[in-house]
């Protein structure tokens, strides 16, 4: 019976459904009521009311408002028809749906209209509901509905049809028939926008969108294409958090990296991890022991051999990703702390051709970009002289000077300095100005460099081969190098079996890199002491006695300019040799292992000669140092990829590794020469000085990843990784970190595709904890290698013994990805904030235990910042002229939250005068130094003198070597075969104390120190009277005196200026050569561009550059200038050609 009855219920039903009819607008009543009301809430009302699906184009309904309305109990046909009297709209009922059209689309469909119906979908085939299809020849537009059904109205013929929505490619279909009832079109998505692929840790790629942190990646093109001698300059200005800090210390172009800020109070870390085609390489500067202020004894001024991450050859690189923070780079440990900059070199995996060649050769030219302001208004002289006289004269006694306080240049005539006679002339020569004397000293420096590159094979091999040929001419005489580079790849693939090969040979010489900074054998010190009425060619003819006596009687403290250049020899042989065997096996489509070695191998013989009369060495000086690197790297990866179910898919990775490093730094020094002019070891008066500096360490590891993402807009990542070091304790030296990182699509996820004008939303957030260890030798008691071969000496540092511990980075950071108008406006947040604890130290020791210092683990830092990208296609994607705008900006702040007990404060690097400074409740790159004593209410207080008195007993906080923001903004022009790009970027904040400016104002050899020349000066302030109260200041002083004690050395505060500035970066023209033309030369493509580089300086600094920092041994030390070289302005040419 039971069944009998559900049976007669079904029955009953099907026969009910099957004869009630569908309910059409005249069927159904509704009451309404709006009073000023546009149309489209109009008819979202009814549909409300109603129960009937009201469907129509948003363009349509646009343009009607304030419409009223005020109905009751009336069927919903004499609502619309009321609704749009006064419309040129009309409704159809089809599919019961009230569709709103045109009277033109309503008379269609009551002459009995056929029909295009069709469904859009993506490329993986799921619908795309509220897509817009529009029949062209009509103007006639609808929407797809929630399937990705479309269905449109039209007479008897053929027609287009244009299919558009976010974020995929506009198309168009022609020849589509009336009728046509199973069409199905296939949209693709922007793959530049949404679906970008990039490098991750490990080299695993992954779809940007899945990311939960912030990366940032920059093509290869837009590396090379402005050819700056070291290519990381290109990065600057588009890559927010990116700092590059530049030595200003020759043509090896040596730079200092740093992603979000110092992360430690040690400068020697901070930098990050470079990684080449999945392999960590050396990137640091190695062997470098000189010191750009107070070299003495064994330490020598430095000289910029170059680093390996600036010798890449930008014209292999395919692109550079940029990970800024450790939750992006988690997996590859300790030495990925402070970010990894990831670089994907050109290969041949995407071949079509059996061969194919590209050629480019170009030249850049180089000049001063930016000179301090010289006054050329005095000549050389104190103010006590009344006239000049180079040596004693029918005028009196000798009144050269180094200072420019001498007479005024006013037509009158001196004894001066002969040239020819290399003495005081027979009689009064003009005494004049020089205007150039300065950049007399300076040439005009070129770069030529040269590319080829073959490459061939097919689906299943194919190989690479490129040289570089790059020579260059600094803009210092007899100074430059020259650089030739080798790289190979290739790709084979054997049924499950893929092997790829990368080697690049590097090899690079020079026969002169000059010495920089302030000490008596570099260059810039000299060009310090030089006056207006000096030409610079006077200093040409440098021997008195060929290689026994210089001839420096121009200024007897420093060494003649031309003699440094000419007979200051530092030469550079240099090898390397890296890259890497990978082998991939896949098991199938979900699992795969691969084996991967790789190795960075470089020997560097270096010399330095110093000829008889050096002011430092009297019989010369002779040195050998041979640096030789090796880095080894091997892993293992294995993945495996499962779909769980239909929305949730799973990606896993394990792997380990083992890293090992390995130098040898060896340096024999002949301190005295027996014959002068012979550079060797055997010409030694005295035994030979052999200091050797091995180092080894070995870090092994495990580490695993695992990736889950709910359909395509959830997706979260976990990561875990344990390191071994050999550098720590054994009790200590393994050290767990993770990362958690997620992302959501929120225009997926919410369906929000259809809020105007937004099309693409993404949140982003991880959290991140890595460890990091230390150099080698610093938890037991190690002797160090004594100046004479054989014998050792105590260290001075106390080591960290069984107690060493780990240093911990904890990272948060949150973002989102915002864009609009189909992706033509987008904007990139990201905020983030770290805490680095038990920082690895050398920290202050009471020398009273025989020890200077004592590692430790001390410290913690926060560290925290913004960053923004905001990204633009103005004119749209379809139009003739596009016109890209990318804009970055970043801020960042390292805070001191504690150092180690008992310990007030530490030095992070000192300047010639001041420290960068430590001391909890401070800021990372803060300044110290001494400067002005001041009265209670903060005027500089002058002594009976009228001089500035100087505190040198206490420092104070000056400044701080940190901008409050960087910021870029780069425009992208393309018409046709022309394309136009320039870059402008800077800083705001930051201060910087010039060395060179104490020098040059004390010595009155700057405009600015001409007030008061003739009326003396009287400086702003106080003097404090003998009962101890304050009056202005009323006492005159000579403009020498007073600016020799204002701008004196240890007056910090008088040279420390902002540094904040603008630089036009880049300036490129490029043309793409026609069709045509290339038949005729039988090439596939071909271009030529023109580019200026660094070619406007916007600032207040008075010197040459405040993007200049100190080289001092091993590490660029920002904050300070110390006689560095001045940067220059590029301009050159570049021609492509692939065949």
């Amino acid at each position: 019976m039971k069944h009998l009855l559900l049976l007669l219920m079904a029955c009953s039903s099907f026969l009910l459904v099957g004869h009630v009819k569908a309910q059409t607008p005249s069927d159904v009543k509704i009451t309404l009521n709006l009073q000023n009301q546009n149309l489209r809430t109009a008819l979202s009302a009814i549909q409300k009311k109603s129960g009937i699906p009201v469907v129509f184009n948003e363009k349509l309904v646009e343009g009607y408002d304030k419409l009223n309305i005020n109905v009751t109990t009336t069927s919903v046909a004499e609502v619309l028809d009321q609704l749009l009297k006064k419309t040129s709209l009309r409704y159809i009922f089809q599919a019961k749906k009230i569709v709103i059209v045109t009277k033109e689309e309503s008379n269609v469909n009551q002459k009995g209209a056929q029909f295009i119906i069709g469904k859009i979908i993506d490329e993986q085939g799921k619908p795309l509901p509220g897509a817009n299809v529009t029949v062209v020849e009509l103007k006639r537009s609808v929407v797809t509905n929630s399937q990705g059904v479309f269905k449109v109205p039209v007479l008897a013929d053929s027609y287009t049809l244009e299919v558009s929505f976010i974020s995929y490619q506009t198309k168009r279909i022609q020849n589509v028939k009336a009728g046509s009832s199973s069409i199905s079109i296939v949209l693709e998505q922007e793959t530049t926008e949404l679906n970008n692929v990039v490098i991750t840790a490990l080299g695993i790629k992954r779809e940007e969108k899945s990311l939960g942190y912030a990366v940032t990646k920059v093509d290869g093109e837009e590396i090379s294409k402005t050819a700056p001698n070291n290519w990381v300059n290109a990065l600057s200005g588009k890559v927010p958090g990116l700092n590059i800090s530049k030595a200003g210390a020759g043509p090896g172009g040596t730079v200092r990296i740093t992603l979000r800020g110092q992360n430690s109070l040690d400068l020697d870390k901070g930098e990050p991890l470079v990684v080449i085609d999945g392999v960590p390489v050396i990137s640091g500067m190695v062997g470098n022991n000189g010191l750009s202020y107070g070299a003495t004894g064994n330490t020598e001024t430095p000289v910029d051999y170059g680093n390996a991450l600036s010798e890449i050859n930008p014209e292999d690189i395919k692109d550079v990703t940029i990970l800024r923070g450790p939750s992006a780079a988690a997996l590859y440990g300790s030495r990925a702390a402070s970010g990894a900059i990831l670089i994907t070199t050109k290969s041949n995996t995407d071949q079509k051709e059996k061969l194919s060649v590209a050629f480019n050769s170009g030249v850049t030219l180089d000049d001063v970009l930016h000179y301090p302001d010289f006054q050329y208004e005095y000549g050389a002289g104190n103010a006590i002289n009344t006239y000049f006289s180079y040596g004693a004269s029918p005028d009196g006694p000798s009144t050269n000077s180094t200072r420019s306080f001498g007479p005024a240049f006013a037509g009158q005539s001196y004894y001066q300095y002969d040239p020819v006679t290399k003495t005081t002339g027979t009689t009064r020569t003009p005494w004049v100005a020089d205007k150039n004397y300065v950049k007399d000293a300076f040439v005009r420096g070129v770069t030529y460099n040269n590319n080829l590159s073959l490459s061939g094979g097919d689906s299943k091999n194919s190989i690479r081969l490129s040289y570089n040929d790059t020579r260059n001419k600094y803009i210092l005489p007899n100074t430059g190098y020259s650089f030739n580079r080798l790289s190979f790849s290739s790709n084979s693939k054997l049924n499950n079996l893929q092997l790829t090969t990368r080697v690049n040979y590097y090899h690079k010489e020079s026969d002169n890199l000059p010495l920089s900074g302030y000490n008596t054998n570099s260059f810039m010190y000299g060009l310090m002491y030089g006056s207006a009425n000096i030409p610079f060619s006077w200093h040409k003819d440098y021997w008195d006695v060929k290689d026994i006596d210089q001839n420096n009687k121009l200024n007897s403290v420093v060494d003649n300019p031309y003699f440094i250049l000419y007979e200051n020899l530092n030469t550079l042989d240099q090898d390397r040799i890296f890259g890497n065997l990978t082998a991939t096996y896949t098991f199938s489509k979900k699992m795969s292992l691969m084996l991967r070695g790789g190795i960075d191998q470089g020997t560097s013989l270096r010399t330095n000669r110093r000829p008889y009369s050096s002011i430092r060495y009297a019989t010369g000086r002779y040195q050998e140092q041979d640096v030789n690197t090796q880095e080894q790297n091997y892993d293992l990866l294995y993945k495996y990829d499962e779909k769980l179910s239909k929305n949730i898919g799973l990606a896993f990775a394990a792997g380990a590794s083992i890293t090992k490093n390995k130098l040898k730094n060896n340096t024999v020094t002949a301190e005295r020469l027996s014959a002068p002019g012979i550079y060797s070891l055997g010409n030694a008066q005295d035994r030979t000085l052999l200091v050797p500096r091995p180092l080894n360490k070995e870090v092994q590891s495990i580490y695993g990843l695992t990736q889950f993402n709910y359909k395509t807009y959830l997706f979260l990542d976990l990561t875990g990784r344990n390191d071994w070091s050999s550098t720590l304790p054994a009790g200590n030296n393994s050290y767990f970190y993770y990362s958690a990182s997620g992302s959501a699509i929120l225009t997926e996820m919410l369906n929000l595709s259809a809020v105007k004008p937004l099309s693409y939303f993404k949140i982003r957030g991880s959290i991140a904890q890595v460890g990091n260890d230390t150099d080698p030798y610093r938890t037991g008691y190690y002797l160090n290698p004594s100046e004479f071969g054989g014998s050792y000496t105590n260290p001075t540092t106390l080591p960290g013994g069984d107690n060493l511990k780990p240093e911990i980075i904890t990272n948060r950071e949150i973002g989102a990805d915002i864009r609009f108008f189909g992706s033509r406006l987008g904007f990139d947040l990201t905020y983030y904030n770290s805490n680095s604890s038990k920082q690895i130290l050398i920290v202050p020791n009471d020398p009273a235990t025989g020890f200077t210092g004592r590692t430790f683990n001390a410290g913690l830092i926060n560290n925290s910042g913004y960053e923004l990208a905001v990204t633009g296609n103005l004119l749209g994607k379809k139009s003739k002229l596009q016109w890209k705008t990318t804009l970055t900006y970043s801020s960042n702040r390292s805070l001191v939250k504690e150092l180690a007990p008992n310990v007030e404060e530490i030095i992070m690097a000192t300047g010639p005068r001041g420290y960068i400074k430590a001391i909890v409740g401070g800021s990372i790159g803060d300044i110290y130094g001494s400067g002005y004593v001041r009265s209670p209410d903060g005027q500089i207080v002058h002594d009976d003198n009228g001089l500035p008195l100087i505190d040198t007993e206490n420092f104070k906080i000056l400044g701080s070597a940190v901008p409050d923001y960087k910021a870029g903004i780069q425009n992208q022009f393309t018409y046709n075969r022309f394309s136009f790009s320039f870059l402008f970027d800077g800083q705001k904040g930051g201060d910087i104390y010039s060395f060179s400016n104490s020098v040059l104002a004390g010595a009155g050899k700057l405009r600015s120190t001409l007030e008061g020349r003739y009326a003396g000066i009287v400086g702003e302030g106080v003097v404090q009277n003998t009962d101890g109260t304050y009056r202005k200041n009323d006492i005159v002083a000579t403009a020498a005196d007073y600016y020799n004690q204002k701008y004196l050395r240890d007056n910090a505060e008088a040279n420390i200026f902002d540094a904040s500035y603008i630089k036009l970066r880049e300036v490129s023209l490029e043309y793409r050569f026609t069709a045509t033309l290339l038949k005729n030369i039988g090439a596939k493509s071909a271009s030529l561009s023109v580019y200026g580089r660094d070619l406007l300086l916007f600032t207040s600094f008075p010197l040459y550059d405040p993007e200049i920092a100190t080289l001092n041994r091993n590490r660029i030390e920002p904050g300070f200038e110390t006689g560095q070289f001045p940067s220059t302005r590029s301009f050159g040419a570049t021609i492509k050609a692939s065949f």
